[in-house]
């Protein structure tokens, strides 16, 4: 187990000190533009499709990818719902929530056991 995290390169843990230190600013309210706010999703959209586009599974991981894409944009709409958003001159008022620390955590460790199951075999 140890030779796993001393074999991990220092960018993978300067990722993972921006990925807590971003998911808990966004546990505060803060004031950000509108762009700040889509950005993110919009990335994170093109990174999942490219990997889609890359694997072998095909038709499969096609129709995966729809069903995540369904489900999460569902999840996001209900939680989106109840995000309190005030603009205060062309900027808009977030509430902070924990939830995007233990997302981004989670999806952290998910490509974490990834590449390194892709880096052994």
């Amino acid at each position: 187990m140890m030779s796993i995290l001393v074999g991990t390169p220092i960018w993978v843990w300067l990722l993972l000190a921006y990925t807590v230190r971003a998911g808990i600013r966004a546990s505060r309210q803060r004031t950000v533009r509108p762009s700040a706010v889509a950005v993110l999703p919009f990335v994170l959209l093109a990174i999942s499709l490219w990997h889609v586009m890359q694997g072998e599974a095909g038709s499969v991981g096609a129709i995966c990818w729809i069903l995540g894409l369904i489900s999460g944009g569902t999840a996001g709409w209900c939680l989106g719902r109840r995000l309190y958003l005030r603009r205060e001159g062309g900027l808009l008022c977030v509430s902070g929530s924990w939830l995007v620390l233990a997302t981004s955590i989670f999806f952290f460790g998910v490509h974490y056991w990834l590449g390194y199951q892709q880096a052994v075999a």
